[in-house]
């Protein structure tokens, strides 16, 4: 038998941010920030971009906006209708959460 107060478990454990391991993940609207902003890069309209990714604008509109989370399928789509890898998208989405941390290559 334990004499003092119940203690309970942490529910997560804390780590500091260092340049290997990022504070948070990006969010939906750091990815949408990222994805229009390849999608300008690229002169591409929403309707464009949509068309070659296989969904529709309404949709990419709500990713853009962080209003959506896309599947995996989903960005994997967008990366090829973009003309680049997936991981270059992330990336992008990264360097929208950390800034010059995270530089994509492009």
């Amino acid at each position: 038998m334990s004499s003092g107060p119940p203690v309970s478990p942490a529910p997560w454990s804390y780590t500091k941010a260092t340049r290997s391991t990022p504070p948070t993940l990006p969010s939906h609207a750091q990815l949408g920030r990222a994805v229009r902003r390849v999608r300008n890069a690229r002169r591409l309209s929403i309707e464009a971009l949509a068309g070659a990714a296989h969904m529709h604008p309404t949709y990419l509109s709500a990713i853009e906006r962080g209003l959506r989370n896309p599947t995996w399928t989903k960005l994997c789509n967008l990366a090829g209708a973009l003309g680049i890898e997936p991981s270059v998208l992330v990336r992008a989405a990264e360097a929208e959460a950390y800034g010059a941390m995270y530089t994509p290559l492009t």
